[in-house]
């Protein structure tokens, strides 16, 4: 099954609470959840496997820092093309999220890999209620 994303639609903005690991806060602010919107959909590439898998690159609404870098932008993979279906649906899923660093850009194919991300954890994503179409 192939996800279209219509880029012309309204933003997205989704609430991002990190599940795992427990007790997890960002430096700054100091809090395990952050929001902010979907800028688009890219593709992350896992280095150990090899695998290239969709993912969503989230702006955040302020800046954070991560072990000393800063940055404001995110990126959430979710378990499966259906899951991030359900997301554009308006309903919660979970996922990995990584910390792009600030000044990191995707290769000229638009792929992130993984080895140059700072992997965050688990995180459980939902739509906030005003972004949700009806």
């Amino acid at each position: 099954m192939i996800l279209f994303f219509n880029q012309s639609s309204a933003a997205m903005k989704l609430s991002l609470k990190v599940t795992s690991p427990v007790g997890f806060q960002f430096d700054q602010p100091a809090t395990d959840e952050v929001t902010g919107t979907i800028l688009t959909v890219a593709e992350l590439e896992k280095k150990v496997t090899g695998y290239v898998e969709k993912s969503l690159v989230i702006c955040l609404d302020s800046p954070v820092n991560l072990t000393g870098v800063r940055s404001d932008r995110l990126l959430l993979h979710l378990e499966s093309e259906f899951a991030m279906q359900r997301l554009f649906r308006g309903q919660s899923n979970r996922g990995n999220l990584y910390l792009i660093p600030s000044g990191l850009a995707p290769t000229p194919q638009g792929i992130y890999e993984d080895s140059k991300l700072i992997f965050i954890g688990r995180v459980a994503a939902s739509p906030l209620p005003s972004a949700v179409a009806s």
